[in-house]
C-alpha cells in the first residue's frame, strides 16, 4: 500500500498538470477568437466593386422555345439573376470576409454568394430536366458553359461526366483540369467520381 500511494499521487499531479495546460490552451484560443471577432467587427467598409464577380454568358445558354413548365422555371430563374451580382465565396468564413472587406459589406457579400449557390443549383437541376426530356446536347452545352464559368459542384461535374460517358467522349482531362483549378472543398471527392465514371 505504501508503494502504491506515491504512484497514485504522481498520477494525480500529472493529470492535474495536463488538465491545467489544456484549460490554458483553450482559454488562449478563445481569447484569440474573440479578439479576431472584435477586429473584424471594427474593420472599416472597403470598396467591393472590383471583386471577381461572375457574369453569366446568356448568349451561350441553350434556351428552348416553348419549353416544358419545369425547364421554363429553370430558364426563368437564371434570367432573374441577370441583374444580380454573383460571387463564389465558398470556404471563406464571415470573420475573414469582414476582416477583408469590412463588417458593413457582410450582408451584401452573403447575398452575392447566395446568388452563386442558387445559380449552380439551378444549372444542375436544369440540366437534369433537359436530360429527362431527351435534350442531351443542350444539357451538355449548359453544363460546359457552367464549368467554363468556374462552377464546380458534384452535381454539375458528375452529370457532365455521365453525358460524356454515354456519348463515348474523351473529355476526362477537361473536367479534371477545371476541378483541380477550383477552390471546391470537395474537389478530391469530385475527382474520384470522375474517375469512376470516365
Amino acid at each position: 500500500m505504501k508503494v502504491l500511494f506515491p504512484f497514485i499521487a504522481l498520477c494525480c499531479l500529472l493529470l492535474t498538470s495536463l488538465l491545467r495546460r489544456s484549460t490554458n490552451i483553450h482559454e488562449q484560443n478563445r481569447a484569440k477568437f474573440w479578439e479576431r471577432e472584435r477586429e473584424a467587427n471594427n474593420t472599416r467598409k472597403k470598396n467591393i466593386d472590383n471583386l471577381n464577380y461572375i457574369t453569366i454568358p446568356y448568349e451561350k445558354l441553350p434556351l428552348i422555345d416553348n419549353p416544358s413548365e419545369k425547364i421554363a422555371s429553370y430558364q426563368k430563374q437564371i434570367l432573374l439573376l441577370k441583374e444580380q451580382r454573383i460571387i463564389n465565396l465558398g470556404g471563406i468564413s464571415n470573420t475573414d470576409l469582414m476582416l477583408a472587406y469590412g463588417a458593413a459589406n457582410l450582408t451584401a457579400l452573403s447575398e452575392y454568394d447566395e446568388n452563386y449557390t442558387l445559380m449552380i443549383t439551378t444549372f444542375a437541376k436544369w440540366a437534369g430536366a433537359l436530360l429527362e426530356e431527351q435534350y442531351a446536347d443542350e444539357a451538355q452545352s449548359l453544363l460546359e458553359t457552367a464549368v467554363d464559368m468556374g462552377c464546380v459542384s458534384t452535381a454539375i461535374i458528375t452529370t457532365l461526366a455521365q453525358i460524356y460517358a454515354d456519348k463515348g467522349l474523351d473529355r476526362k482531362s477537361y473536367l479534371t483540369e477545371h476541378v483541380k483549378a477550383s477552390s471546391s472543398p470537395v474537389k478530391q471527392s469530385i475527382l474520384e467520381k470522375i474517375n469512376s465514371i470516365l
